[in-house]
Parts: structure tokens; C-alpha cells; sequence
């Protein structure tokens, strides 16, 4: 389990590895220019090999969307943790198998101890039963927040209102990691606002502080809690500290 994340302290998982990215398909990938996970993927798969002995994962070298069912098992370790699922992923790429997301979402909801969040930038690929059981019983894991990953005003236009139709408004979640541009306000409100610079910070892809005070104004004036990454506070270190949870995410 990793933990390079400041706003998920309990670490990330990752029993998906891959992604053609946002649009993106195996004949004609997508990714982002920006992405950590598909340039430090085949590191992390000889580091692994290394360590366990075993055979270094192709898939994961390639960054090809596939399943690591043994991983499934870590979802529900630790207590009182808040957890990211999918770094090494995106789980509503082309590619991956609703399946792989049914098993990831019932094990988290066998995990009440811990609160999980997970991002896309693919939301037009969500259905409600990505996290609800087609049971007429079923419900939407409490445990569990979602969420856009953007990082423009195009992004947000684009992808929030896919999450507004998937996901409940007490859990909706968007992300600006890392943040081109703030969109001035977002329709409706999401439950929780990250907002974060380049990782690594990149002289050539700066986040301005004119835009981190307007999105601290908007924040507070619509009751949403922010989380500012620390890298914001490594570039203005007089920022006022907003690092917020929403109500119900374990502290």
C-alpha cells in the first residue's frame, strides 16, 4: 500500500494498473503529458518484482489496464484510515472490466472502519450500478466518496455534470490536481474541493495564487469543504491552512 498523497493518509491501493487515458483505447492511447503513474509505472513493476520474487508484470510495465486480484484483499486493512483507490489507474478507462470495479466497490463496503475515495477522468463511462448492487435493496457504500479529476475550466464543463448524474450529492468529489485554471464557480457544489499544483512542481505549469484565494472565497461561500495540497504551501507558504474534510470522511 503507498501513501505519497497528502490529503489520503491512509495510502492508496491499486488493484487496477493502467489506463489509456481520458478518451484514450488500447489502439490509440490518450494519456496525459502530466501523468506520474504511467511515467514511474515500469519502476514500480521491476521494484515489485524485486521484492517479491517474482516475474516483473508486463501489464504493469505497459501501463495496460488489468486486474491484480490478490490486491483486492488489501482494501480493508488499517482502521480509521482515508484511502485512495487508484493511483496507478483510472477506473472507468476503456479497458477495464465493470467486474473489476464491482469487486473493488464490495470490498470497501466491508470496510465501514475506513473512508475511500475514487477519481476519473472518464465520469461519461459511470452507471449507477458501478457502485450500487442491481439488489433492490442495494445502496451506495457510506464509506465511499467519488469524483472528477480536472484541471481547467473545459474539464470541469465537461466532467462535472457526469458526476452530478452517477454519484450522490453528499459524495461527489472534484479534483484540480494539478490546477491550470480555476473555473469561477462549479454547479452544484461538490461535497469536497481538492485542489493541487503540478506533482512535481514544474516551473513551466505554475498554479497562481490569484486563482487558490478566489477558489478559497468560493469555497467559503458555499459551504464546500477545500483541501489545499501541500505543494500549494510549498509555492505561497502565507496561505491560510484550509486542508477540510466533508462530513462523515475520517479524520
Amino acid at each position: 500500500m503507498g501513501n505519497k498523497i497528502c490529503w489520503a493518509p491512509g495510502g492508496t491501493v491499486n488493484p487496477v494498473v493502467g489506463c489509456w487515458g481520458p478518451g484514450g483505447t488500447e489502439a490509440k492511447p490518450h494519456r496525459c503529458p502530466w501523468c506520474y503513474a504511467h511515467r514511474i509505472a515500469p519502476r514500480v513493476a521491476a521494484m515489485r518484482a524485486a521484492a517479491t520474487g517474482k516475474p516483473v508484470c508486463q501489464a504493469c510495465r505497459e501501463f495496460r489496464p488489468h486486474l491484480h486480484p490478490e490486491r483486492l484483499d488489501q482494501i480493508g486493512k488499517g482502521r480509521g484510515r482515508r484511502v485512495f483507490i487508484g493511483s496507478m489507474c483510472d477506473l472507468w478507462s476503456e479497458g477495464v472490466d465493470p467486474r473489476w470495479r464491482h469487486a473493488i466497490v464490495y470490498h470497501i463496503g466491508q470496510a465501514q472502519q475506513n473512508s475511500y475515495i475514487m477519481l476519473t477522468k472518464s465520469p461519461e463511462r459511470m452507471c449507477r450500478h458501478d457502485f450500487v448492487p442491481a439488489d433492490p435493496g442495494g445502496t451506495w457504500p457510506p464509506n465511499l466518496w467519488v469524483g472528477a479529476s480536472a484541471c481547467n475550466i473545459a474539464d470541469v464543463h465537461d466532467r462535472w455534470p457526469e458526476i452530478v448524474r452517477s454519484v450522490p450529492a453528499d459524495r461527489r468529489v472534484l479534483s484540480l490536481e494539478p490546477c491550470y485554471s480555476w473555473p469561477g464557480r462549479i454547479i452544484p457544489p461538490p461535497a469536497w474541493l481538492i485542489i493541487g499544483p503540478q506533482t512535481p512542481l514544474r516551473a513551466h505549469a505554475p498554479i497562481h495564487k490569484c486563482d487558490l484565494l478566489r477558489a478559497m472565497d468560493w469555497a467559503r461561500d458555499n459551504g464546500t469543504p477545500l483541501w489545499l495540497k501541500d505543494g500549494c504551501y510549498d509555492l505561497w507558504p502565507d496561505l491560510p491552512r484550509r486542508q477540510e474534510l466533508p462530513e462523515g470522511m475520517v479524520v
